[in-house]
């Protein structure tokens, strides 16, 4: 099955304590996933380091640009 080294994007709400706990889990196991938060709160509320950051809502369109080359 599918475990978190097969992970190559998360897509999470920085303001979930479960959407933190699972990245760290996922981090845990594969520390070079690739991390794209998505909020109603500024960037700089997040307590998660990300390498994307996309302010709610999110347009496909602004989905697709977020992504690392290769997986849109």
């Amino acid at each position: 099955g599918a475990g978190a080294k097969d992970v190559d994007v998360v897509l999470l709400e920085p303001a979930s304590a479960d959407a933190r706990r699972t990245l760290a889990a996922v981090r845990a196991r594969n520390p070079n996933v690739y991390v794209i938060c998505a909020s109603v709160y500024p960037k700089e509320e997040a307590s998660i380091e990300a390498d994307a950051f996309l302010v709610k809502p999110v347009s496909l369109a602004a989905l697709r640009s977020a992504l690392p080359s290769g997986r849109a």
